[in-house]
């Protein structure tokens, strides 16, 4: 998840500074609000200790079969 997050970033800025600075504060919103149930998952997700696949079934997602492009 971290690759996709980078290649997301780096694709919708393109500048090294706003790919950091969008970095850092998703770092720090997660840890600041990690008590949040979404959140906490969220989190979870995005340093690879939570599967995708809990987080959308989390959400009420059950169809995973167009996820695999994805690498899911």
């Amino acid at each position: 998840m971290c690759d996709f997050m980078y290649t997301y970033l780096q694709r919708k800025f393109g500048l090294d500074q706003m790919i950091i600075e969008w970095g850092y504060n998703l770092h720090d919103a997660c840890h600041r609000y990690a008590a949040d149930e979404h959140i906490g998952l969220f989190s979870g997700v995005l340093i690879e200790t939570v599967s995708v696949k809990i987080h959308l079934l989390n959400f009420g997602y059950q169809d995973h079969s167009n996820l695999k492009h994805c690498g899911i």
